[in-house]
């Protein structure tokens, strides 16, 4: 069990990688989630593939614990999705194994309800993967995961964006049934 910097004693990572923060429901604010994410982003660049792991782990439960979700009012940067995009920068010099769990972790941001996924994260999970693409030309799984990451970010986007049009045109012309 390692303490995490800055987080008290009732913050730990343990070794499979789970952190658990604080008491449950308490809301968090950016600066303890930014405490949080710097140490997996240090163990994520620091290529050492065990510390990395529970970095990744570290990030997927960030992306799932509510307490860290972001408030509408956080700028850009303090979003947790920005700071956890920024943090997985550094994927393409990463080993094989380690750049396709990156690749589940920005699945995992795609299939997450609590994100709105705007242009801006589009372009950065894309950045990402192209780059990861580019880097990792002859590497089978990693080029898989790759493709499959982006063909299902951009299907999952189309979805909402299809769900909020017809969303939208169901309120402009209400549906009466006579009884």
């Amino acid at each position: 069990m390692m303490t995490i910097p800055g987080m008290g004693s009732s913050s730990v990572a343990s070794p499979e990688g789970m952190v658990q923060l604080g008491r449950p429901g308490i809301c968090q604010q950016p600066g303890l989630r930014e405490k949080c994410l710097l140490p997996l982003q240090l163990a994520l660049e620091s290529k050492n593939v065990k510390l990395a792991q529970h970095a990744l782990a570290g990030m997927q439960k960030l992306l799932s614990e509510e307490r860290f979700v972001s408030m509408e009012t956080d700028s850009d940067e303090k979003q947790l999705l920005n700071q956890i995009l920024n943090a997985v920068k550094v994927t393409p010099s990463l080993n094989e194994d380690l750049q396709v769990e990156v690749m589940k972790v920005l699945l995992c941001i795609t299939y997450t309800p609590t994100f709105d996924l705007n242009g801006s994260a589009v372009l950065k999970i894309a950045e990402v993967c192209i780059e990861t693409y580019t880097c990792s030309c002859h590497q089978r799984s990693i080029n898989t995961a790759v493709r499959a990451t982006l063909s299902q970010m951009l299907s999952d986007l189309t979805l909402q964006l299809r769900q909020r049009q017809e969303n939208t045109v169901s309120l402009k012309h209400p549906t009466f049934i006579m009884v």
